[in-house]
């Protein structure tokens, strides 16, 4: 006897944008069923008509909202959660805390059904600035300057970003070897100037690694000569 299995996907990804000076936060949450290779192009990657999804895809959807909107304080604006037929789920007796009405002021989370066709819109909008989205791009969040570079004794590593602190900066040879690292360094006025002494380290091409906030990181080159 052949059984018929179903597949559901639940895909979370977290984007920064720097814009006028201050940083917005998106982020895209697509929970659907997997699309095989005759999914309609317009049509719900999710066909239960009655609404029967796996309950457990809902919680782990809607917990994701909450946690991005609710305690990471991201715009719900910027939040695009993409769910089966486009309407939050939903059943007589369904327990309070995953609905939406859980949080003051709001009533659905849901903003798009689980098409491709939506998921193309959202994510070329966001790599275009086209259909009333913000151009995504990670080189965009907060720039480091390093100089003098090529240096022989003392460098500066100027970082500029809407950040609380530099959590750790971390130097290491070609190889992989850590010859440098420092920790919660904080910023002023958005910018942060770290003096890194490297007379001792021996000539040659070093990578710097940045980690901003615990969760965003910047890495670049530096020449010891």
């Amino acid at each position: 006897m052949i059984t018929s299995v179903r597949i559901f996907l639940l895909v979370a990804l977290l984007f920064n944008a720097h814009l006028l000076c201050s940083q917005e936060r998106y982020a895209v949450i697509i929970t659907g069923e997997s699309a095989g290779s005759d999914a309609n192009e317009s049509g719900s990657w999710i066909s239960n008509s009655d609404k029967t999804t796996w309950d457990e895809f809902w919680n782990d959807t809607y917990l994701i909202w909450e946690t991005l909107v609710i305690d990471f304080e991201y715009n719900d604006d910027n939040v695009f959660v993409i769910y089966a037929d486009g309407e939050d789920y939903s059943f007589q007796g369904q327990n309070i805390r995953y609905k939406a009405a859980n949080h003051v002021g709001y009533t659905q989370i849901t903003d798009y059904a689980a098409t491709k066709n939506n998921i193309d819109l959202i994510f070329q909008g966001l790599e275009n600035g086209t259909n009333g989205f913000p151009i995504i791009d990670d080189d965009e969040y907060g720039s480091v300057k390093v100089y003098p570079n090529p240096g022989s004794k003392c460098i500066n590593i100027e970082v500029l970003a809407d950040a609380d602190q530099i959590s750790e900066l971390r130097i290491y040879n070609s190889l992989g070897k850590l010859y440098y690292s420092v920790e919660k360094i904080p910023f002023t006025d958005n910018t942060s100037i770290i003096k890194v002494d490297i007379s001792k380290f021996p000539a040659g091409i070093y990578h710097y690694q940045l980690i901003l906030d615990n969760h965003y990181t910047k890495s670049g080159k530096i020449v010891k000569q």
